[in-house]
């Protein structure tokens, strides 16, 4: 398998690749945030003791949505673009 060289004439490869990392980088923030603020209900030595955020919570879920969008809009440009470069070698 070659790999395609990323050249400066073409900064699509580079726009793809950035939107692919922040894609992925929201989907990991969000899946950790959503994890750590959503809400519980403990039974503390006071009663019942509810922690965490929904507000929060549904953002960190809605960001993890839009990264997952991100990455797949990233993922599908790269597959036309390679399909494209190889119909042109033709």
């Amino acid at each position: 398998m070659t790999s395609i060289p990323m050249s400066e004439e073409r900064p699509t490869e580079k726009i793809m690749l950035g939107l692919l990392v922040v894609g992925l980088a929201l989907q990991v923030a969000g899946c950790i945030t959503a994890y750590v603020q959503a809400p519980r209900t403990e039974l503390g030595p006071r009663g019942v003791v509810e922690e965490g955020d929904r507000t929060v919570t549904l953002i960190a879920v809605l960001g993890f949505g839009l990264g997952g969008a991100m990455s797949l809009t990233a993922v599908v440009a790269f597959g036309v673009l390679l399909g494209l470069r190889a119909h042109a070698e033709r």
